[in-house]
């Protein structure tokens, strides 16, 4: 590494972050071997990180922008009020929620500082790129061993996930859960210690510096393309092909000229426009490809807001409230007329709506600015700024994966992949573009 990357401060973030994706690696084998929960590995990554980017970051406290500064001390005001209040009711549970958004929302944030930095080189990004697309396509040997489409293990009806057919470590330890929809399709989690939701979300990280970056061999190009093609099949998510779609989308109408993007707009309105007036005609269409699964999906949304004023939209609800920790009182009348409370887990299947209940729309903005902003100013096309921004909004609208350590980590990665690279190639092209009119002049 020392010939790639000369600076020893780069050095240690490459080593580090390299540390956070072989211990995600590692989490089945640790299950399996060593009875190791991946809730422990994912705590040690979530520490791990947390020391990087505070007592290990000399920047820390420093060359946070306007937005990092504004979204971090309201989140932490919140945080002051919510857990006195939770200290005097001797509320643990929430107080751990709380200090886990705080401390994700901070991570997130510093992580983005460091990998970012302006004094970070090219070859700085080469080499996390190769890091990052080792572990993708350790995902993609893993799905291959997860799935039965090679090993014909029984997986019940439809291909349905039985745990007592399941002799596939990669199926069912270090936190992986395997599935098939009602169609009979197989779906892996790529042994990222999750869902295949979270293997979508992941992908979709992985599809920006698979499409949006260059490599010098165009076999190399093509044979991560197959990859990157097999791995979304075998997690055939629709929240992954819709965010696809977008990208693919905006490449095919978003034209170059201003005016031709004016007029790509509004033909995209007006399509959205007919698509909402005859929505019980598309509703009943999608019902057919995938089932219920969505309708609840958009219960879970409205039900989250049913008893939200308008203030507590704007400014949140409870910090915390959608981590899948908090709980709450809900009263239901059932088909008798009787009142019955239950005990359940605030959540809803979207990190938009999570986000916004928790912190607010407000808040909501600062840290959609904070993570877009190195999109906005990346040096390349305006296409692929749409692509990468619309596609990350479609797919935590739809689903919660990135509310996940390790998710969140791999977006990060990859915008600073794409960014980092994108912009060092701009640079260097104006200074071989300068050099070739000083030679001429």
């Amino acid at each position: 590494m020392s010939l790639l990357v000369k600076n020893s401060n780069d050095i240690f973030v490459i080593k580090a972050f390299s540390f956070v994706l072989i211990l995600n690696a590692l989490k089945p084998w640790l299950d399996y071997f060593f009875t190791i929960s991946h809730q422990i590995v994912t705590g040690v990554q979530f520490i791990f990180l947390l020391l990087i980017v505070t007592i290990l970051n000399k920047h820390f406290y420093q060359r946070l922008n306007l937005f990092a500064f504004l979204l971090l001390l309201s989140i932490t005001l919140r945080f002051t009020l919510e857990t006195s209040m939770d200290l005097l009711e001797g509320d643990l549970v929430s107080i751990f929620s709380t200090s886990y958004f705080l401390i994700r929302i901070l991570i997130i944030i510093y992580v983005f500082q460091i990998i970012l930095a302006e004094e970070r080189e090219i070859n700085f990004y080469i080499y996390l790129r190769k890091i990052f697309i080792a572990y993708f396509v350790l995902t993609v040997v893993y799905t291959i061993f997860q799935t039965p489409y090679f090993f014909g293990i029984d997986y019940g009806d439809v291909l349905g996930y039985t745990a007592s057919h399941d002799y596939l470590i990669l199926s069912s330890k270090g936190g992986n859960v395997v599935s098939a929809n009602h169609l009979g399709f197989f779906r892996a989690s790529g042994g990222i210690g999750g869902t295949t939701l979270d293997y979508a979300n992941y992908l979709l990280a992985v599809s920006w510096v698979v499409f949006f970056t260059k490599y010098k061999s165009k076999l190399l190009t093509y044979f991560l393309y197959f990859l990157f093609a097999w791995a979304a099949f075998i997690c055939f998510s629709r929240a992954l092909f819709l965010a696809l779609f977008v990208m693919g989308f905006i490449f095919a109408v978003m034209p170059k000229k201003l005016y031709e993007l004016l007029i790509s707009l509004c033909v995209i309105f007006f399509l959205m426009l007919f698509l909402f007036i005859n929505i019980d005609l598309v509703l009943n269409f999608w019902t057919e490809l995938a089932g219920n699964s969505d309708f609840k999906r958009i219960r879970s949304w409205t039900e989250l807001f049913e008893n939200v004023s308008l203030y507590q939209l704007i400014f949140g609800v409870d910090l915390g409230g959608n981590s899948g920790i908090s709980q709450a009182l809900l009263t239901e009348q059932s088909d008798d007329g009787v009142y019955i409370s239950r005990v359940f887990k605030l959540g809803s299947d979207g990190f938009i709506t999570s986000f916004v209940y928790d912190a607010g729309i407000v808040l909501f903005i600062l840290f959609m600015i904070i993570l877009i902003q190195p999109i906005y100013l990346m040096k390349c096309s305006l296409r692929i700024k749409f692509a990468m921004f619309l596609s990350f909004l479609a797919i935590i609208a739809i689903n919660s994966g990135f509310e996940k350590l390790f998710i969140a980590f791999s977006f990060l990665l990859s915008i600073a992949i794409v960014s980092g690279l994108n912009n060092n190639y701009f640079e260097e092209k104006v200074d071989s573009h300068n050099l070739v009119r000083i030679n001429n002049s």
